[in-house]
Formats: structure tokens, C-alpha cells, sequence
């Protein structure tokens, strides 16, 4: 199969009613039965990938409307990965296009966790940085630049994202009105296990100033609520496994 029968046959997966027919036998309606068969299990095996990854989604937005939701999302936003768990960027946002859903934006941010949940179960293995206090270096390695562990997602949502998303995990009730406010949510791996947490809006503030690989001297003097409260919050950070050594270009 050449690239432009690649391309055909790629266009026709998520084309109703149009099978590559010319590619397989001469018997129209045959070829078209047949690729249809195709299609529905390449349609089905993507919804399944979004009902896994989107659990709590689904919970929400009962199974039924969930799939009709996941198939529209399929027929319209292929993969661009064969990895099936790379896929689903976007979901959220999709979602949010519907007219029933449009006034229920802590969906997509729902979808946000789930996602990045799914991101940092496959992120790579990266050592975490462990400061050394009975080492002789501690001066050292309060200068080493840092930044975050590669399975790590920060989501500054604005709703209690978080709370919403444990309410389904957890079997816990849903935050009531009085109670609906911004969290902040993080997410990561810490060795094996998968984290998802609501975090301090410090700790946040301290997360964002290691994007650019940062140390832990620059960090807390540039903290905006002061170098005692930062030093007191960093110490989560890194007992948790949030941060990594950067790499040194040559």
C-alpha cells in the first residue's frame, strides 16, 4: 500500500459511508460491508480509550451520554499517535462545545486531571532531588538548578476540581455551593505510585518559579510571600519527589 493509499485509507476510518473500495475487490457493496466492520471496531476501540481514561467523566456524564459524546470526539479529532493513551488532548475542551454542557466549564477541568493522570503514569523515570542535610555540600546543593519531575501537571483551576474529581473516587459527596471554590490540583508520580492532590496556592508559586530551572537559593528569594514561608513550603516539595535535577547542556 502506497502513501496515498495510506492516506486514502486512513481519510475513510472516519468518513461515514465511504470505504477505499478500489484497494480490496471490485465487489462494491461487499468491500463497503467489510471496511464497515473496520471502522466500527477502529470507533470502538478509540471510545474505549477515552472511557479509560475519562472515568470519572463518565460518572458524571452518565454512560450513555458519555458515548455518544466519546464517538462524536472520535469522528472529528483522529489520533496522532498509535498509542491509544496519548489519546484524548482536547476532550475537555470538546466537551464544553456541547450545548448542554456549555455552562459546566469544571468539566473540562475534570477532563484535565484525568488526563494528566494518564501523562504521568507514563511519564519517564527521572531520579528526584533529595537534599542532603548531613552532607557537607548542603551550600552546594542549595545552588544545583531544579525543575519539575517529568510526570508532573500543575492545574490552577477555577472551580473545586479536585474536590469534584475525589467526590467520584472516593465516594465522597460532591462540594456543596457554599463550598465552590478555586483549587489548585497537582499531579505526579512519586516512584510508583500515582498522586493527584489539592495543593496550597504557596506551594503553586514556588512550583511555577522551578519552570525554568531554577535553584533552590533563587527560588526562595524570589518567592513573593517571603524566604521563611517559601523555605517552610519547599520542604513538601521535595520530600514528595515534585522536583529533578536539570540537565546541563555541553
Amino acid at each position: 500500500m502506497n502513501a496515498e493509499h495510506q492516506q486514502l485509507f486512513s481519510l475513510a476510518l472516519t468518513t461515514p459511508d465511504h470505504a477505499p473500495v478500489q484497494l480490496f475487490s471490485n465487489d462494491l457493496d461487499e468491500a463497503a460491508e467489510r471496511f464497515d466492520i473496520y471502522r466500527n471496531n477502529v470507533r470502538s476501540a478509540r471510545v474505549t480509550a477515552l472511557r479509560k481514561t475519562f472515568p470519572v467523566l463518565e460518572r458524571f456524564l452518565g454512560e450513555d451520554y458519555f458515548a455518544a459524546a466519546a464517538a462524536l470526539f472520535v469522528s472529528t479529532q483522529p489520533p496522532t499517535s498509535a498509542a491509544l493513551h496519548e489519546y484524548g488532548d482536547g476532550f475537555g475542551e470538546f466537551l464544553l462545545q456541547l450545548p448542554a454542557l456549555v455552562s459546566m466549564p469544571w468539566l473540562g477541568e475534570v477532563a484535565q486531571i484525568e488526563r494528566a493522570r494518564v501523562r504521568a503514569f507514563h511519564a519517564a523515570n527521572r531520579l528526584p532531588f533529595a537534599l542532603d542535610t548531613s552532607a557537607g555540600d548542603v551550600e552546594r546543593q542549595l545552588t544545583v538548578p531544579l525543575i519539575w519531575h517529568p510526570s508532573l501537571t500543575l492545574i490552577r483551576a477555577s472551580s473545586p476540581a479536585f474536590a469534584l474529581w475525589d467526590s467520584q473516587v472516593n465516594d465522597r459527596l460532591p462540594p456543596s455551593a457554599d463550598r465552590w471554590q478555586p483549587e489548585n490540583v497537582l499531579i505526579w508520580r512519586q516512584g510508583f505510585e500515582l498522586r493527584t492532590e489539592s495543593l496550597p496556592v504557596v506551594q503553586c508559586d514556588l512550583l511555577e518559579l522551578f519552570k525554568s530551572g531554577r535553584s533552590l537559593n533563587q527560588v526562595a528569594a524570589m518567592s513573593p510571600h517571603g524566604p521563611t514561608e517559601a523555605a517552610a513550603q519547599l520542604g513538601p516539595l521535595i520530600t514528595q519527589g515534585c522536583l529533578c535535577r536539570a540537565e546541563v547542556k555541553p
